[in-house]
């Protein structure tokens, strides 16, 4: 401030500044302060506060922004928890009786968890849940007599029965694979979503751009046209049942040759 009060006023070997002048160094001395104060807020008591306003800003923004984080991860979580759950079912079953009632039970193997649910069951009606005649829960549906229930710490196995109330299924794998192999180099690779009903066959090292056809069990299911490099894909919805013991085949119709062939387990 010394210095600025110089420059305006005159020193020692200075000439005092115009009006105009003074203004503007004034104005300039002033904004840089005022600048300096926010930069550095423990410069002076003002500082001071200015920095507290500023951290309390600040705290409530990091509040906002961790709330709107935390309401983001708790739907993402949930979201990523039903998918989770989804990709690791492994066996499941369609439920029925006969009154036409129908249910789902699925199966998580990793963390031995069954969810069974129904549809347009008696109203507020407790149903017991039994895996080959043991209860393992119990189910309650609501006033349209819908229902879900989550058990855990459940065993269960390809082919045991599973009741709800009346109605009853037979568990089953919902996801197979089938490692495929020939006389040749070629190399392949099937799997299918029973539940989806979506099946993927991979192949690798065929002859280049030629089509061949994929089938299950005989029946064929799709083509696959190789590229340049001899590899194809195919992702159908196949008409023909595909369980455990299924076979596949990758035929060239015009050859009358098998390339690639296994089975499903």
């Amino acid at each position: 401030m010394f210095r600025l009060l110089s420059a305006i006023f005159g020193g020692p070997g200075r000439h005092p500044m115009t009006r105009r002048q003074a203004r503007q160094a004034l104005s300039v001395q002033l904004g840089l302060n005022e600048l300096s104060q926010k930069i550095v807020p423990n410069a002076c008591s003002g500082g001071a506060a200015s920095h507290t306003a500023f951290s309390r800003d600040d705290d409530a923004l990091a509040a906002m922004m961790s709330h709107k984080s935390w309401d983001d991860r708790g739907h993402f979580g949930h979201r990523e928890h039903e998918h989770g759950f989804a990709r690791h079912v492994t066996l499941a079953a369609n439920l029925s009786n006969t009154s036409g009632t129908l249910g789902t039970a699925t199966f998580n193997a990793q963390n031995g968890t069954l969810r069974v649910s129904v549809r347009g069951a008696a109203t507020g009606s407790p149903l017991d849940v039994s895996v080959n005649g043991t209860s393992v829960g119990t189910l309650t549906t609501d006033e349209s007599g819908n229902g879900a229930a989550k058990l855990r710490n459940v065993t269960v196995s390809a082919g045991d029965t599973i009741h709800v109330g009346d109605l009853t299924g037979t568990l089953a794998q919902t996801r197979l694979a089938a490692t495929l192999s020939g006389s040749t180099d070629a190399t392949g690779r099937a799997s299918v979503d029973v539940i989806r009903n979506k099946l993927r066959i991979r192949v690798r090292g065929a002859e280049a751009n030629t089509t061949y056809d994929a089938s299950i069990g005989g029946t064929t299911v799709g083509q696959i046209t190789t590229n340049g490099r001899g590899s194809g894909r195919l992702f159908v919805s196949p008409t023909a049942a595909i369980a455990a013991g299924s076979t596949v085949s990758i035929r060239n119709p015009a050859a009358g040759t098998t390339l690639l062939s296994g089975t499903f387990a």
